[in-house]
């Protein structure tokens, strides 16, 4: 393996920001595919997985991410007591590219399999005094390459989609401390119930023809610590 990096940070008060650029080269992955070895005089083809030469796959890219912090940004002024509510807000953005090289009569692929170009993570934190926490997330990928571009045609599975589509999803997490030992909690998964992609396989006919991934999921609980 080769790699490098190399980024700039920001720092002021409650903001954060940096920006890194990344590259990486592996050589001599192991690949599945179709192996000819010589018994004797009889030679025999064997299915597995072998160490293939050279250079396997190579991929850059950029990193930017944006922290803000703000501390009682505002006040609600109750009959008991003041609420101060403070704001914290993550960003985080990749842009990747790369090529992967396969061996044994596979062609090399413009793309690294499964590595969306574009992923975009965000987070927003809300917190009332020390009581109450809201928290929303967002997480977005651009389409990626499937595994199944590599069988396609060996396996003639013109029937199987060569791209994973490209997805968003929303989560949402309420925290409610009722003492500083004990808290009760909502979290909410995938809110708006989007279809995404799961676990990429090979693409052969022994793989699942669908991987259906869980939709919406909300739970209730509690939590005690004991510290």
């Amino acid at each position: 393996f080769y790699a490098g990096e190399a980024g700039v940070r920001y720092r002021n008060s409650g903001l954060r920001a940096e920006l890194m650029g990344f590259w990486q080269e592996a050589y001599d992955l192991y690949r599945p595919g179709y192996f000819t070895a010589e018994n004797g005089t009889i030679p025999s083809v064997t299915y597995g997985y072998k160490n293939a030469p050279g250079l396997a796959n190579m991929i850059w890219g950029i990193q930017g991410l944006y922290t803000s912090e703000r501390k009682n940004v505002l006040s609600i002024s109750g009959l008991r007591k003041t609420t101060e509510v403070s704001v914290k807000t993550e960003l985080y953005i990749q842009y990747a590219k790369g090529k992967e090289w396969f061996g044994y009569g596979i062609p090399k692929s413009n793309e690294v399999l499964n590595q969306p170009k574009w992923t975009t993570q965000f987070r927003i934190f809300f917190k009332a005094n020390k009581n109450v926490e809201i928290m929303i997330a967002a997480n977005k990928q651009s389409s990626s390459l499937s595994k199944s571009y590599l069988y396609k045609d060996f396996y003639q599975l013109n029937d199987r989609e060569e791209r994973l589509k490209k997805y968003a999803t929303w989560d949402l997490v309420g925290r409610v401390f009722l003492s500083n030992h004990f808290l009760v909690y909502i979290n909410a998964q995938n809110v708006f119930d989007r279809e995404f992609a799961g676990l990429d396989a090979t693409g052969t006919p022994d793989d699942l023809l669908y991987n259906p991934q869980p939709g919406r999921v909300i739970r209730f609980g509690v939590n005690y610590n004991m510290n």
